[in-house]
């Protein structure tokens, strides 16, 4: 039997049970992250913020955005939920591209957490780090996760 009681054949669930789940549980996890945003801002001050930083081959330069004073209205101020106009209208034009000819695009979300509390998180298994890369990397079509200088640091040399 499979650990998974929807993805087991001896309970004679029909084939598309785990398809269903998934919108119950992407809606548990919106909501619960909107609860915690909530009480990680009232408790510690931390402002939780996500943009579009790339559609496609549409890629927002390093520097156009200021981590340290972009606001959600900025990021909230389109479709595309990229904080510079002039990019978002060039996502958007990416995405449309596409879509009329019935294909999808890829992309990137950015992630800024400030004021993120000392000490979040288990320091051995259950890593801040670590959480968040499970939890992303377990939404579907999810095929990558970096910090800091993540995959660039393949490029750089230990010294």
């Amino acid at each position: 039997m499979h650990k998974d009681p929807f993805l087991s054949a001896e309970l004679g669930l029909f084939p598309l049970q785990p398809l269903l789940s998934f919108p119950l549980c992407l809606a548990v996890r919106v909501a619960s992250g909107a609860i915690a945003k909530k009480i990680l801002k009232m408790y510690a001050g931390t402002e939780i913020l996500a943009y579009v930083s790339q559609v496609h081959k549409v890629v927002l330069p390093e520097g156009v955005v200021d981590h340290e004073t972009v606001t959600l209205d900025q990021i909230e101020n389109n479709i595309v939920r990229c904080p510079d106009p002039d990019y978002a209208q060039k996502m958007i034009e990416a995405i449309d591209g596409v879509r009329v000819k019935g294909d999808s695009v890829g992309g990137i979300v950015t992630c800024i957490a400030r004021n993120v509390p000392q000490g979040l998180g288990c320091p051995v298994f259950d890593k801040l780090e670590a959480d968040l890369a499970k939890a992303m990397l377990s939404l579907p079509a999810t095929k990558g996760f970096e910090i800091g200088s993540g995959f660039s640091g393949t490029f750089l040399t230990g010294s």
